[in-house]
């Protein structure tokens, strides 16, 4: 390994000298300043450190491209003038590559509607406290480990895409955009305090676990289990093999089919429907008008232990849906319940009204 300082002093090398004379596990230490990456140079098997007290006093311009075992950036901005394609790509090597970032402050030249980041084929992809301006995008149905940390991913529409398999690990991060993982994807997600616009899983291979974490998600198909989280837009199990909630405040649950069990939960409205099947064990629901709960086609509902504040608001049931359980708390004498067709409604600890 070989340590070489990169600067303007003519004692030291010249960032093109440097370059020019690159070894596998050399160590560039760059002085603050502009570096400007050759078109079509390649990055493989060295690291890149930024030396000034801030990421953006050290300033790579153009394509980072890794095509070897490893690359690690520290203390770097990178940035590009080029329109089309990506920041920082990772090639398919004949082992999956190690990217790794550590607080870097990446820039599309699109902004936030640009490509920041891009991995083709399998990758090792680690991000600590970084800054990124521009989506990340997991291509190839390959195996991917990837690991983010204290790190904000901004971009329109999508902050993050990925169509492999393998552990994705996200914790005390910011994912401002689109947080999307594809039909053909299969990962093992693991989210910890961390704050996510939309996330949307697509393939039943996805099992995610979220603690702590504020999200809106659409689960149209995976699993997904959920303690301590906020759940502020609306949640939507479409083809959900199933949910698990524990301890989370919800503005609007949908569900259209599978099954879910809430625990704890906070709850303003909920809708099943299809074959969805819902059990709320000790629910609270606060409802001032309109619907707190609607059910219909064959849905299945069983409340436990319901604490209900919807005074104004209603029960609704349609088709062939039906709700059984208990309330143990209620703010009204009387529950409101709009019904059609066959659907039955058995519940105790509260009379209900036919409205």
């Amino acid at each position: 390994m070989r340590l070489i300082k990169v600067s303007q002093d003519p004692r030291d090398l010249s960032w093109e000298q440097a370059l020019d004379q690159l070894e596998d596990d050399d160590v560039l230490m760059l002085a603050p300043g502009f570096y400007e990456i050759p078109f079509g140079q390649k990055l493989k098997n060295i690291v890149i450190k930024g030396t000034g007290t801030a990421a953006d006093m050290t300033v790579l311009v153009g394509t980072v491209i890794l095509d070897g075992r490893y690359l690690t950036l520290e203390n770097l901005a990178v940035k590009t003038t080029a329109i089309a394609g990506a920041l920082v790509k990772v090639y398919e090597g004949e082992n999956a590559p190690y990217l790794t970032l550590r607080g870097c402050r990446l820039e599309a030249a699109e902004g936030e509607r640009g490509t920041a980041l891009m991995t083709l084929g399998p990758v090792w992809l680690e991000l600590y406290s970084c800054q990124v301006k521009g989506g990340i995008r997991l291509v190839g149905d390959e195996e991917q480990h990837v690991q983010i940390s204290s790190s904000e991913i901004a971009a329109t529409p999508a902050a993050f895409a990925g169509n492999g398999f393998g552990p994705l690990a996200i914790s005390q991060s910011q994912i401002k955009g689109d947080f999307v993982l594809e039909e053909s994807s299969a990962y093992e997600g693991h989210f910890d305090q961390t704050a996510f616009d939309q996330v949307t899983s697509l393939s039943e291979g996805n099992d995610l676990y979220f603690t702590e974490s504020a999200l809106s998600l659409t689960l149209k198909n995976g699993q997904a289990d959920l303690l301590n989280c906020d759940l502020p837009g609306t949640t939507l199990l479409e083809k959900a093999n199933s949910a698990a909630f524990q301890n989370c405040t919800f503005k609007q649950f949908k569900q259209v089919s599978g099954s879910s069990n809430l625990t704890n939960c906070h709850l303003e409205a909920g809708e099943i429907m299809g074959q969805g099947k819902a059990v709320f064990c000790r629910p609270h629901f606060s409802c001032s008008e309109g619907t707190w709960l609607s059910l219909r086609d064959a849905s299945q509902v069983r409340l436990q232990n319901a604490l209900l504040n919807v005074a104004g608001s209603h029960l609704r049931l349609a088709d062939k849906a039906g709700i059984l359980g208990n309330v143990l708390e209620s703010d009204q004498d009387q529950l409101l319940v709009k019904q059609t067709g066959q659907g039955k409604v058995k519940l105790t600890g509260i009379k209900c009204k036919l409205v």
